[in-house]
């Protein structure tokens, strides 16, 4: 079944799964699952949708991840950027900081 996700565009792949939750007093809902990665053939997006007692993973979570990679395949969702592209790294001016806090003058 198809969910609607441009694969002659952005080809991801991904597996679904179900698994069943039983308590102490009976087998509740099923957990719905799915995995998947994407563009192929080289990924730089993977990801994960867990839903307790939603049902089967194919039908509940795995249009969740299309719509999480279909958001990313058409550049709804910004890119990460690299410590590279980052101005001075997320530790940049803090050397001087953390060598005053571990000698316990509280810099």
């Amino acid at each position: 079944q198809s969910i609607g996700f441009p694969q002659d565009v952005w080809r991801v792949a991904g597996k679904t799964g179900t698994s069943e939750r039983q308590s102490l007093v009976g087998l509740e809902a099923d957990n719905a699952l799915f995995a998947g990665f994407g563009p192929l053939p080289e990924p730089e997006w993977a990801g994960a949708v867990v839903l307790e007692e939603a049902g089967f993973g194919g039908r509940y979570a795995a249009p969740i991840m299309a719509a999480i990679l279909k958001a990313i395949a058409t550049d709804s969702v910004p890119r990460a950027r690299t410590l590279e592209q980052v101005e001075g790294g997320p530790r940049a001016g803090r050397a001087d900081q953390d060598t005053a806090d571990s000698t316990g003058d509280g810099g």
